[in-house]
């Protein structure tokens, strides 16, 4: 049968993550940004590897004449507010900060360099299992970047959480949760011929609950490959 492969990855994933990281497996948002596209620094944007590898984004853009140290200050001094943490900043060329989706923790790592006007370059990589929206990576990236020309921040300055901001919502316009998915309902969409990019997004974008990820419900689900 076609299409169980890419289903089977998508069911397999939460089976070999803890309780905590399989609720992380919805698409990866970042927070809003201003639209990087048509933009220098949009257009430098790239992507490579997967989602079952980990995958790799980076960018990079002028700053004008600004000093590397200063630029990689100011941009340091702006991270908290998109939920980044700094690791080390050397105010020579490179900073090392670190980003997160629920107990997962990846590198976000800025370079800067000068031959009159300074160059920032960016890279980040997910973690195998994070899915994110390329448009959304290029958008943040790009408003990282755009940190090295604003003014610093003090250093008590931090982003509002998701909890936080759940805390602070009403019930009110609140969307309902996702439905959930049974292992029968994904194979009935493989076998209607329902494309692979269409039955994964289902899958991500469904409640868990109802999915039997144990030994013999994947074993199952893997023979009907052949029928």
């Amino acid at each position: 049968m076609r299409h169980v492969n890419a289903v089977f990855a998508s069911l397999l994933l939460p089976a070999l993550l803890s309780a905590q990281e399989a609720t992380d497996l919805a698409p990866y948002k970042l927070p809003s940004a201003p639209n990087a596209q048509g933009t220098s620094c949009g257009s430098a944007f790239q992507s490579s590897g997967s989602m079952l590898r980990g995958t790799t984004y980076q960018t990079a853009a002028d700053v004008g004449a600004i000093t590397v140290g200063d630029a990689l200050t100011n941009i340091a001094s702006h991270l908290a507010t998109v939920e980044v943490t700094v690791v080390r900043n050397d105010t020579a060329g490179v900073l090392y900060a670190e980003g997160s989706t629920g107990s997962r923790k990846y590198p976000i790592n800025f370079t800067a360099t000068t031959t009159g006007t300074t160059r920032i370059a960016v890279d980040v990589k997910l973690p195998a299992g994070v899915f994110a929206n390329k448009g959304q990576v290029r958008d943040e990236l790009c408003r990282m970047i755009s940190f090295a020309t604003l003014p610093p921040l003090p250093a008590a300055t931090k982003a509002v959480t998701p909890a936080q901001a759940e805390n602070t919502q009403t019930s009110i316009g609140k969307s309902p949760a996702p439905p959930a998915l049974t292992n029968e309902e994904v194979i009935k969409m493989a076998a209607a011929g329902l494309e692979d990019e269409i039955i994964v997004a289902k899958v991500r974008a469904a409640a868990h609950e109802r999915l039997d990820v144990s030994t013999d419900a994947l074993i199952e689900l893997r023979k009907t490959e052949g029928e």
